[in-house]
């Protein structure tokens, strides 16, 4: 994650460009596939700044990779919870590679936390939204794994992610 996300005038002040940005990307890609020349590659979605349209960046960051690597790269959603709306862009997106390569989820926030109050409902139905895009791995906080409440969602995620 970028900081500043949201300071245009910051961003401008470094020479911020669209161009830069990704190719900053493919940079830091190709370096990780060379250090690491046998483990998956994994971009997470989310729009890097906020003060334009800069989800292009993630499409073509992620075209880049899938281009290049293939089925080593993989997307990765680090918000996934019961509230994600079909109809949102980043879910769109990720959806879009369900056919191609990996898909994995970090949930947006712990359930046993908030009783679910973050995610906008049940650890299952956060759990069955990235099964739903053919997630391959799901990122569950060790006090959700741990939650004896919970262990039947564990246990089915654990089936479908098999």
């Amino acid at each position: 994650h970028l900081v500043e996300k949201t300071n245009e005038a910051l961003w401008n002040s470094y020479g911020w460009s669209k161009t830069k940005m990704v190719d900053a990307w493919k940079q830091t890609i190709d370096a990780y596939a060379q250090a690491f020349p046998s483990q998956q590659l994994a971009v997470g979605v989310a729009k890097p700044v906020k003060f334009d349209n800069s989800f292009t960046i993630v499409q073509d960051v992620c075209t880049y990779a899938y281009n290049t690597y293939g089925s080593r790269f993989s997307v990765q959603g680090n918000w996934l919870a019961a509230k994600t709306q079909n109809t949102n862009p980043n879910y769109q997106f990720v959806q879009g590679y369900k056919h191609k390569t990996k898909i994995g989820f970090q949930m947006l926030w712990g359930y046993t936390n908030d009783g679910g109050s973050r995610l906008g409902g049940s650890f299952r139905n956060s759990i069955n939204k990235g099964i739903d895009v053919n997630a391959t791995y799901l990122e569950i906080y060790r006090a959700d794994i741990l939650n004896n409440g919970l262990a039947q969602d564990i246990e089915h995620a654990h089936k479908k992610l098999k």
